[in-house]
């Protein structure tokens, strides 16, 4: 019987080591895992922050387009308020010109209708 016992915890002894085993295995190898999630979290929080750092980059210099694009936009209006300024002085210029060559023409006509008519002869 004392035989039967020892055999018996010797075998429990057995089942306990192999159960102590395969629980130390089965335990690296969900720290492993776990250990590889942890890596793969850090490189992806890395990964987002240099993303979110191109995006900042990316709107700063967006910003500074759009400022810049404005400007030109500014410009351009400008410049084209002024081209429509210098067109309406030039039309008025033109019509003035126009003005002052038809009685230029009025002007030439009546001198020389005045010098092919001879003048009055003055009575005494």
């Amino acid at each position: 019987m004392k035989n039967t016992i020892v055999s018996v915890a010797v075998v429990v002894a057995l089942l306990g080591c192999l159960l102590a085993v395969f629980a130390n295995v089965s335990s690296s190898k969900l720290n492993r895992a776990l250990d590889e999630e942890r890596y793969k979290r850090m490189t992806a929080e890395q990964n987002l922050q240099k993303a979110e750092q191109n995006l900042s980059s990316a709107e700063a210099e967006l910003g500074k387009a759009k400022s810049k694009m404005a400007s030109i936009e500014k410009i351009l209006n400008d410049g084209r308020l002024v081209e429509e300024q210098l067109k309406g002085e030039l039309k008025a210029v033109q019509q003035e010109n126009e003005e002052l060559m038809t009685q230029l023409t009025d002007i030439q006509q009546t001198v020389t209708v005045a010098e092919t008519q001879p003048e009055p002869a003055v009575e005494q």
